[in-house]
């Protein structure tokens, strides 16, 4: 508890302390360039994401991958799909994670889908993990990525990649797993603009 405080005073004391500096560097550099003001609000918004302290839930074959698997061992958390020992260790990685004060992403579908349409049936696993910890979940959708970075390619297209962020959901309100899956199903189909089978 105390150092999960400790943390929030650091994060509140960055984000205010950052957001102050940088708003009047940003007023003042606007006088003479609008580019250049929006150049450093892109600057503000990747400090606070680096300390925001996200942690990914991301498929164990990538830990083979060099950088990349070494980065996801120490930080993040590798998932073997049909592996029952990679869901216990989600589960007590998560728990463990959740507890430090950062914030877990999972993408519930468990694989990337190729084809345009609805999305695939929500594993389990992150919802448990919700109700266990009595964390609510953010409902997240990301438009755009798709197009920019389609299967098989390796460097994304220029555009754009829209990210909507849903109001959160008490995961402690919902006795039945397969409720709360649905309800995070249907509000993420809703900031996609889709509507839900």
């Amino acid at each position: 508890m105390i150092m999960n405080s400790l943390r929030g005073i650091w994060l509140l004391s960055f984000y205010g302390v950052s957001t102050g500096l940088l708003s009047l560097v940003s007023l003042l550099i606007s006088i003479w360039s609008e580019r250049g003001a929006r150049a450093l609000a892109r600057v503000w918004a990747k400090m606070n994401l680096w300390v925001a302290d996200l942690c990914w839930v991301a498929r164990a074959s990538l830990l083979k991958k060099p950088f990349i698997g070494w980065h996801l061992k120490r930080l993040h958390i590798p998932l073997a799909r049909g592996s029952v020992g990679s869901a216990k260790r989600f589960m007590r990685e998560g728990r463990s994670k959740l507890e430090s004060g950062a914030a877990v992403v999972v993408f519930p579908e468990g694989t990337w889908k190729e084809d345009a349409g609805h999305m695939l049936p929500f594993k389990k696993g992150s919802f448990l993990l919700a109700r266990t910890t009595g964390r609510p979940i953010v409902p997240l959708a990301i438009l755009g990525a798709q197009e920019l970075l389609p299967p098989g390619r390796l460097i994304a297209k220029k555009g754009t990649i829209t990210l909507r962020i849903g109001p959160p959901i008490d995961a402690k309100q919902f006795s039945e797993l397969d409720h709360l899956a649905g309800e995070t199903y249907r509000a993420i189909s809703e900031l996609l603009g889709e509507t839900t089978i």
